[in-house]
């Protein structure tokens, strides 16, 4: 299973006395897992945010459970540890 999220975010803050302010924030956030057993899965999650000048980096693992019924979708449990930098 492949999936993720990502998200991208410019914004400028005008103020009375004539100045202005940029900000700019990006946000990728990849998952890759496979099914261990059943409905079971386990894979790595990656992580990469930019804000400004500062940089973040993570890799972490996730678990997932699927409740599944013959073609009706019940509910799904999991968690995720990440490590930064």
């Amino acid at each position: 299973m492949v999936g993720g999220s990502g998200e991208y975010t410019n914004q400028t803050y005008h103020f009375n006395d004539g100045t202005s302010f940029k900000r700019e924030f990006i946000t990728i956030k990849p998952n890759v897992g496979d099914f261990l057993k059943d409905m079971f899965a386990l894979g790595a999650a990656l992580r990469f945010e930019k804000l400004d000048d500062f940089y973040i980096y993570g890799i972490g693992i996730f678990s997932r459970y699927y409740f599944l019924e013959t073609d009706k979708f019940k509910a799904v449990i999991g968690f995720q540890i990440h490590l930064e930098k």
